[in-house]
């Protein structure tokens, strides 16, 4: 891909840049060695599949086992309850 001066302008445009045609000079020649360094990496051969990582990822989980580790009684005794049903706020 070639990038002209129009390019230049319009990103200078967009990010609100006032360039001196000197500085437009430098900011094309660093965009065509950034492109060129881009199209290099395209070029290059991939040995290893895309999603490959150094470390393998695992998704470590512990199954849920249903329990209760305080007696439903206790619990019932902490809260405010009307015969053993409890009693939550008044809705508006």
């Amino acid at each position: 891909m070639e990038i002209g001066y129009d390019v230049i302008e319009k990103v200078a445009r967009l990010s609100r840049l006032r360039l001196t045609p000197e500085e437009e000079k430098q900011l094309l020649a660093d965009f065509q060695e950034i492109l060129t360094a881009f199209s290099l990496i395209d070029e290059a051969e991939a040995e290893c599949d895309p999603a490959f990582h150094a470390i393998e990822i695992e998704n470590l989980r512990r199954d849920d086992e249903p329990s209760i580790d305080i007696p439903p009684d206790e619990i019932l005794e902490r809260m405010r309850t009307l015969q053993r049903y409890i009693r939550g706020p008044r809705m508006q």
